[in-house]
């Protein structure tokens, strides 16, 4: 088990001494699975054991909870005395003390689970910094002449904004492209990477995706081989690590991620602790899609930070048989939705109010 593999011969008196190590040091054990322990132990529901843990998970829970990198101190300390019921104890000294064994970080009412914090900042730092390698000037007037032999090719022709997007891409290290269902975002990423391929024929290119549909899309469009993010960075379920990190990075000129609004803190996180050795980076994706399940709203902070290049595409291409879908995704995001209008493949759910 994950226990005695960390363990060894020591599991058994390791837990007597305090079982709810366990929820710091073992992977995938919860406070709720440590308590059961203490209980069954003797470890009363006052034990400053059992009090610290139960603070230290709740920040967590609370964050995975509301998608939050922190919990607002007073939503923390009312679910704390929630859960102690008619229980009372100190709630600053224990507060303290997870704050002195580095297990959360406090900043004025913000309190974040220490590796959330460390994420964030880590990932601050590396976009700061980034590239960490640089890849040699592109020639405009080559990249033009290449782009019209693409459009050619393809029997298309990209609009304004779209051409704007190559060019970014080309020109900056590190670039974000957005823009909602039909506006051509793989259509311009096929037109990046083939262009790319044609002005630094030696370099080597890898595509991801948070979900393997995702990956499987981006690669059915681009040619390239992709794969899902966890699996790119070689994620071992048993231990919840990564074979690639900043000791064994990604070996790669160019990283593109499609579907990016689907990341989040710590996978992102992860994801730039591999990448110091890639040299330039593009994320795409829908900043009005569903955020990441885990903490974090990646997209819509880098976006919304204006440090970093960002193109949004708006102009609606694919119409797919006049599919009602993509109208009304655009409509409710003008607040302009007319529901009598959209009938031919979209179904209205009357709801009951809370």
């Amino acid at each position: 088990s994950k226990i005695t593999r960390i363990y060894g011969k020591e599991a058994l008196s390791k837990l007597n001494e305090n079982p709810y190590r366990l929820i710091e040091e073992v992977d995938g054990f919860g406070f709720k699975t440590a308590d059961k322990i203490g209980k069954s132990l003797g470890i009363s529901d006052t034990d400053n054991r059992r009090l610290y843990a139960l603070l230290v998970s709740l920040v967590s829970d609370l964050c995975m909870r509301d998608g939050n990198s922190y919990v607002r101190l007073e939503t923390l300390e009312t679910a704390f005395f929630k859960e102690l019921g008619s229980l009372t104890c100190d709630f600053e000294a224990i507060f303290d003390e997870a704050i002195l064994k580095h297990q959360i970080y406090r900043e004025d009412n913000r309190v974040f689970p220490i590796a959330q914090y460390d994420a964030e900042i880590c990932i601050a730092r590396f976009l700061a910094e980034f590239p960490y390698q640089f890849i040699d000037p592109y020639d405009p007037k080559l990249l033009l002449s290449y782009l019209e032999d693409i459009q050619e090719h393809l029997g298309i022709t990209y609009d304004e904004t779209q051409i704007q997007a190559i060019e970014v891409f080309f020109e900056r290290p590190f670039m974000i492209m957005t823009g909602g269902p039909g506006t051509g975002k793989t259509t311009v990423v096929n037109a990046m990477i083939k262009l790319f391929k044609l002005m630094y024929p030696s370099s080597s290119i890898i595509c991801a995706a948070p979900t393997g549909r995702a990956a499987k899309r981006l690669a059915e469009v681009t040619g390239i081989n992709a794969t899902t993010i966890h699996s790119l960075l070689q994620w071992d379920l048993e231990t919840n690590t990564f074979g690639k990190n900043d000791e064994e990075p990604i070996l790669a000129d160019l990283l593109i991620v499609d579907e990016f609004s689907m990341v989040d803190n710590w996978l992102f996180y992860n994801l730039l602790l591999a990448s110091k050795r890639i040299k330039k980076i593009c994320f795409i994706g829908d900043k009005d899609q569903l955020p990441s399940v885990g903490p974090g709203c990646v997209l819509r902070d880098l976006m919304q930070s204006n440090e970093f290049s960002l193109i949004e595409l708006k102009h609606i291409y694919r119409q797919e048989s006049d599919s009602d879908v993509i109208n009304l995704a655009h409509a409710i995001n003008t607040g302009n939705v007319n529901v009598e209008e959209y009938h031919h493949d979209v179904k209205f759910f009357a709801c009951m109010p809370e």
